[in-house]
């Protein structure tokens, strides 16, 4: 099943733009979803955990410490980057229908676009290639709404 959070990093890196507000460099550590941050950073934010860790939601504050939402079973050390995101709300409503695409028996890969059993014809959408569409397919017009950058300067 796929979650928010993974279509949020899936478009974000679609459109090149992770819509940084501010960025941390170091060492960090997340336990248990908590990790300890310099800045501080409101609850509800997003923030993108580099390289390669994921974003997260803030859910909870105490002091400098912060709870990751879908971050609790994660423990990692790592050198390098907190970015604290500005997702637009309407960034974020996207990726929520995105989701419910994904996660729906539309949003399933296959490699059947049409068949005929018994006189009972069905199809699926696919590209003018035959290619079955994907979400960058299906909500082509509704991504490109928001800017893409020739160099966002993330470090995935």
């Amino acid at each position: 099943m796929v979650q928010l959070n993974d279509t949020i990093l899936a478009a974000c890196t679609h459109l090149n733009n992770y819509f940084v507000q501010s960025t941390e460099k170091g060492d960090f550590s997340l336990k248990n979803g908590k990790i300890k941050l310099k800045a501080n950073y409101p609850v509800g934010s997003w923030l993108l955990l580099s390289p390669n860790i994921g974003i997260f939601r803030i859910v909870a504050k105490s002091g400098n410490t912060y709870t990751l939402q879908r971050a609790e079973d994660i423990t990692h050390h790592w050198a390098g980057y907190v970015y604290h995101l500005g997702l637009p709300f309407g960034f974020i409503r996207l990726c929520e229908r995105i989701t419910e695409w994904r996660n729906s028996e539309a949003g399933q890969p296959t490699n059947k676009t049409s068949e005929s059993i018994a006189n009972i014809y069905s199809w699926e959408a696919a590209t003018a290639d035959g290619v079955p569409f994907t979400w960058q397919d299906v909500f082509k017009k509704d991504l490109n709404t928001f800017p893409r950058q020739l160099v966002s300067g993330v470090i995935v």
